[in-house]
């Protein structure tokens, strides 16, 4: 008797902390595509850091397809559409909290000058050979990481935007690993 009510418990503990440890709040509602009306509106700053952000992912997303066209390797193959997919979370994000899209269609166009002129310096010395390629990759990457990082706490009481950050956040990380081991492949 005393076994089975030890490994009961024991079952029911597994149960629980596994069910636990896969739950991120707001992630339901991503992986359903079901982002329901928020509860709380976001200041002007969130807006402008959301803004930026999905900038941000388009910037990594048309520097890897431009340089995709010239570098033939598979980090410019295939980040490029996980990027689309960041971008595309982040365009529910700004629909869920009616803001208004800020990124353009054509590759290269940024509503932040600054993005502009970091979409060309980045072009220009990704060009110039398959190590400044991945240079400019894993540059992406880093400053990708350490923007969601500096935003994050912003969002503590929207766990939506949360889950989409960490989401974007552990692309990022994965993406730099990608980046990382093609230093050696590029010839470096």
């Amino acid at each position: 008797m005393k076994h089975l009510l030890l490994t009961s418990l024991s079952i029911a503990s597994v149960i629980l902390l596994t069910g636990c440890t896969l739950y991120q709040p707001g992630m339901e509602q991503i992986e359903n595509n079901n982002i329901s009306s928020p509860t709380t509106k976001l200041n002007e700053e969130q807006v402008t850091q959301l803004n930026y952000l999905i900038e941000e992912e388009k910037l990594a997303h048309d520097v890897y397809t431009t340089l995709g066209e010239k570098r033939n390797n598979k980090q410019f193959i295939n980040i490029p559409k996980s990027e689309a997919q960041h971008k595309s979370l982040m365009t529910q994000l700004l629909q869920k909290y009616s803001i208004t899209d800020p990124t353009q269609d054509s590759i290269g166009a940024f509503s932040d000058p600054e993005l502009t002129e970091l979409y060309h310096t980045l072009l220009t010395q990704g060009k110039q050979s398959p190590q400044e390629a991945i240079k400019v990759g894993i540059a992406i990457e880093q400053k990708d990481i350490a923007d969601i990082e500096k935003i994050l706490p912003s969002f503590i009481n929207y766990p939506d935007i949360q889950a989409v950050l960490n989401k974007l956040l552990q692309g990022s990380r994965n993406h730099l690993k990608a980046f990382e081991k093609g230093v050696s492949s590029a010839g470096n």
